[in-house]
C-alpha cells in the first residue's frame, strides 16, 4: 500500500533507413516518463502518469522539432475476484495474526535458551567436580599401592592383595580419563554457547544456600503460549481460505481513465 514512483529518461539517435523515412535522415529523441502509483486498502488502483517525447529531425533539406507531453490518471476498482478489497484485507490481517503467534512463541524460545544455558553451566560445573574427585581418588589409591607394596615386601599382606589393589587402581586411572573428557566436552559446549575465546578459563560460583521453590500459581490450559499461537495460527489460516475465496471467483473491475495529450513545435 505505499506510493510507488517509476522513473525513466534516455536519449535515441536514429539513422535508420525505412521505405517510409527520407534517406540520409537523422531523429533524435529524449524520451522522460514519470509514474506514480498507489493501491488501496479498498482494492482500488490509481495511476498518475507524466511521459514526454521531444524529437529533432534533421532531413537533407530541412530540420525540424517537435515536443509532445501527455498525462494521465487512471483509476481501476475490483467488483467481483477481490471484491472492494476483501482479499487483500484477509491477507495482511492473516500476516498480522501469524506474526502474533510467532511472536507468542518467542518467549518460549528464550526460555529454552536460558534454561539450556544454565543447564550446561551446572553440567560443566559437576563434571569438574567429578574430574577433581577422580583424581583425589586415583592419588588415594596411589597411596593404597604404594602402602601394600610395601607390606607385600615385608611379607605382610595377604596374597592376591596387592595385584586386586593395583586393578582397583586401573580403574581409578580410567576413571580420570573418563571425567577429564566429559569436562573437557562440557566446557567446550558452555564456551561456544557464551561465544568466548578458545582459551577462556572460567571460574564457576556456586550458591551455598539454596533459595525456596517459588510458589506457582495454577496456569488455566487456555493462557499457555502453545496454545494461543495455535489460536493465532488458526485465525490466520481462516483469512487465507477467506482471501483464497474472494480470489477464485472471475475478475470484474470499473475501469476510468482521463488522458490529456499535446503537441508543441516550439
Amino acid at each position: 500500500y505505499d506510493w510507488k514512483l517509476t522513473a525513466e529518461t534516455g536519449s535515441e539517435v536514429d539513422k535508420s533507413e525505412t521505405l517510409a523515412s527520407v534517406a540520409n535522415s537523422e531523429y533524435q529523441r529524449l524520451k522522460t516518463s514519470v509514474a506514480v502509483t498507489k493501491s488501496l486498502i479498498t482494492g482500488t488502483a490509481l495511476t498518475f502518469e507524466w511521459s514526454r517525447n521531444s524529437q529533432k529531425t534533421e532531413l537533407p533539406s530541412s530540420s525540424s522539432q517537435a515536443t509532445a507531453d501527455l498525462f494521465g490518471v487512471s483509476f481501476e476498482q475490483s467488483l467481483w475476484s477481490n471484491f472492494l478489497g476483501q482479499a487483500d484485507r484477509a491477507t495482511t490481517r492473516s500476516a498480522e495474526h501469524q506474526f502474533l503467534a510467532n511472536n507468542v512463541l518467542r518467549a518460549n524460545e528464550l526460555q529454552d535458551a536460558v534454561l539450556e544455558g544454565i543447564r550446561i553451566y551446572w553440567n560443566t560445573y559437576v563434571s569438574q567436580e567429578n574430574f577433581k574427585e577422580a583424581q583425589a581418588s586415583r592419588e588415594r589409591y596411589k597411596q593404597l599401592v604404594d602402602s601394600v607394596r610395601r607390606k607385600t615386601s615385608y611379607g605382610y599382606a595377604n596374597p592376591g592383595e596387592l595385584a586386586q589393589i593395583q586393578a582397583e587402581f586401573e580403574g581409578r586411572e580410567q576413571n580420570v580419563k573418563t571425567a577429564s573428557n566429559e569436562y573437557l566436552k562440557n566446557l567446550d559446549q558452555l564456551i561456544t554457547l557464551l561465544k568466548l575465546p578458545e582459551d577462556t578459563e572460567i571460574q564457576f560460583q556456586v550458591i551455598e544456600s539454596i533459595p525456596p521453590v517459588p510458589a506457582l500459581e495454577q496456569k488455566s490450559i487456555e493462557n499457555l503460549r502453545n496454545i494461543q499461537s495455535q489460536k493465532y495460527k488458526l485465525a490466520a489460516a481462516d483469512e487465507n481460505l477467506t482471501s483464497s475465496r474472494s480470489k477464485s471467483v472471475p475478475s470484474l473491475n470499473l475501469v476510468g481513465k482521463f488522458y490529456s495529450s499535446g503537441l508543441d513545435e516550439s
